[in-house]
């Protein structure tokens, strides 16, 4: 695992100094479905609790996903078996999130539609690099509408022990928000996806979030995430 935890503490070496009163630990828990309905499309459903900006909430969605696949994989291994999509070299997805906070004064609701862009290129190392461009259009109660552009950049890279196949990855991804007018959150993730059997799989990542103009300003944040993937 050293390959996961050891540019992960970096991160955080990286990261300006900061008041124990402006961090919060956390820990994120999510579930995710992704139903095939036929090749290269496909159904995601999720349901979430995370810190966005500068409360916590409990986020629930549905996408569409298409992917263009290539007529060789970009990258063959037993666990890309699970997700089809790694082996696309485009991915595009619509969809609507609906989040929920619970800890503030009166609870807040915000109605999210979204689109995202998804490209990725394999280098040498059989190493895998994707960039998400992933656009928001924020309707939060009792504030004016906003939208946020967000550009996750991903390297990932498949390992074997025995014959068991898994996935490390880094990723950074610096948030635009229209509202602000600026760069104003950014978030920097490390973890690992575990497979479990032919349909599951397990993802416990650690994430550290910078918001700039936000109480509390830093987030340290331990996830797991429960990944079914069911269909054809």
């Amino acid at each position: 695992m050293r390959c996961c935890l050891g540019p992960g503490l970096l991160f955080i070496l990286l990261t300006p100094a900061f008041s124990q009163n402006q961090t919060t630990n956390e820990f994120w828990p999510e579930a995710q479905l992704f139903y095939e309905l036929q090749p290269g499309l496909r159904l995601v459903i999720s349901a979430k609790r995370e810190r966005d900006i500068d409360f916590k909430n409990t986020e629930t969605g549905a996408e569409l996903e298409y992917s263009f696949h290539r007529r060789r994989p970009i990258i063959d291994s037993p666990w890309v078996d699970l997700d089809a999509t790694r082996r696309a070299l485009v991915s595009i997805r619509i969809g609507y999130k609906y989040k929920l906070a619970f800890d503030e004064p009166r609870p807040v609701h915000e109605n999210r539609p979204h689109a995202e862009f998804t490209t990725r290129k394999v280098f040498i190392g059989n190493i895998l690099v994707s960039n998400r461009a992933l656009w928001e259009f924020r309707l939060i109660s009792g504030s004016p509408y906003s939208w946020r552009y967000r550009n996750r950049l991903q390297v990932e890279k498949d390992l074997r022990l025995n014959r068991y196949s898994f996935t490390c990855y880094l990723a950074g991804e610096p948030f635009y928000n229209s509202g602000k007018s600026s760069w104003n959150q950014f978030r920097f993730s490390t973890g690992v996806v575990l497979p479990v059997g032919r349909r599951l799989a397990v993802e416990p990542y650690y994430l550290r979030q910078i918001i700039n103009d936000s109480e509390p300003r830093y987030t340290n944040a331990l996830g797991l995430v429960g990944k079914v993937y069911w269909g054809k």
